[in-house]
């Protein structure tokens, strides 16, 4: 689900239904939490591969100390 289809669902408006402002302002915490739990996944994912790439540096400056 993507943060634009959160935003875009409608609902039908049903009698005695539920408070169409109320279910659109839930939607839209909805998506921004969803934006930001995004956002947060992919800082996870790009601070994961600097300190993969950073362990494999330091793996192969300090292996091939000790071979020498």
């Amino acid at each position: 689900m993507t943060v634009g289809e959160v935003r875009q669902r409608q609902f039908r408006l049903v009698k005695r239904g539920l408070d169409p402002v109320e279910v659109d302002a839930f939607l839209h915490r909805v998506a921004a939490n969803l934006a930001t739990a995004r956002r947060d996944l992919a800082l996870t994912r790009e601070e994961n591969q600097r300190i993969k790439h950073a362990l494999r540096s330091w793996r192969t400056h300090f292996t091939s100390d000790v071979r020498r």
